[in-house]
């Protein structure tokens, strides 16, 4: 499921709503671009999936757990780093080729060049989160983590699609766009893209920020596990550039393209469910609760007795909230 696994902190009740935000954004790039409107379409591409992880972080209570103080800045940070890479790297086949730069981000594609670009870009997209965690060692819960990484990520993102496609815009380059064209790009900056770079970046996040807890049997396994994990997200994220550069049709790419987003997924959930199994987990205060995912009421435990969710899948706003029952209730 894409919610739960871009929005781990949601409940189950609140998933519906943006789940009908993932497919409001597919539905707006696809009839903008069969309508040829650029300007519209190109505000969903750049801003459509970051703004529901913004909604997210902000629904969850997540960005509350999460100090300001450490997130904000590796934000801006990841947006200067990003702008500044791009338009030089545009700038750089601009200048090897003597073309204009809108038309050198056109040729980047097919260059060798290209590959080298995204190589360094990825270490770029990826170093705000190393920096958060060597500086910032008092975030302490793994989805925090990732929280982190994947914001890092989205914005260094989301910063570098504009960078990289508003000038094309600006002069005119994409205006005899045949709509299914226009498809094929806007879903790959605009859907494909942001999925594949939260996973990457989240992945890195749960990694740092991972610590194993006493019912972790042999915690040198799960951190190879989640390495391993971490690496396959990263590779995931180089490999829709490769794709990208190859000279595939159109329909064949837009297939392959959604096939390594699902695979980012199923990569991004499995890393999730290992650090929620095996990190430390919260002793549970034996009060009687009730579970934010199936509603029912129960035992405050590490896990719901009642559907298995872990307390940790929530954030510490959202548990500090928690309706408490009097202890003559039900209680299962």
């Amino acid at each position: 499921m894409i919610t739960s696994s871009l929005y781990p902190h949601l409940a189950e009740s609140m998933r519906w709503p943006f789940r009908h935000g993932v497919f409001l954004v597919f539905g707006a790039l696809l009839t903008f671009s069969m309508l040829t409107w650029l300007t519209p379409l190109l505000i969903v591409v750049c801003l459509g999936m970051p703004l529901l992880f913004a909604l997210y972080g902000w629904q969850s209570g997540v960005f509350r757990d999460v100090s300001p103080r450490v997130l904000l800045p590796a934000i801006a940070v990841s947006a200067a780093i990003s702008v500044t890479w791009w338009v030089w790297s545009e700038a750089l086949v601009a200048r090897v080729y003597d073309i204009p730069v809108a038309v050198g981000s056109q040729l980047l594609h097919g260059l060798a060049l290209g590959l080298t670009v995204s190589l360094a870009g990825t270490g770029l997209m990826l170093a705000p989160t190393v920096v958060v965690k060597f500086f910032h060692r008092r975030v302490s819960e793994s989805l925090d983590g990732f929280v982190i990484g994947a914001s890092c990520a989205l914005t260094y993102s989301a910063a570098g699609t504009i960078a990289w496609l508003a000038p094309q815009v600006a002069v005119g380059l994409v205006d005899n766009y045949a709509p299914w064209r226009l498809f094929e790009e806007a879903f790959f900056y605009g859907f494909v893209d942001p999925i594949v770079t939260t996973a990457a970046g989240g992945l890195l996040g749960l990694r740092l920020w991972f610590r194993p807890g006493s019912r972790c049997g042999d915690p040198r396994r799960v951190r190879r596990i989640l390495e391993a994990l971490t690496a396959a997200g990263i590779a995931i994220y180089l490999a829709i550039y490769l794709v990208d550069a190859a000279d595939l049709s159109r329909f064949t790419e837009i297939a392959v393209n959604a096939v390594l987003a699902a695979m980012s997924l199923v990569t991004l959930r499995a890393a999730i469910q290992v650090t929620l199994l095996h990190e430390e987990a919260d002793p549970g205060t034996g009060a009687t609760v009730v579970c934010e995912d199936c509603s029912r009421t129960v035992t405050d435990r590490p896990f719901c007795p009642g559907c298995g969710a872990a307390s940790r899948a929530m954030s510490r706003t959202t548990r500090s909230r928690r309706i408490e029952v009097p202890s003559s209730g039900d209680g299962d």
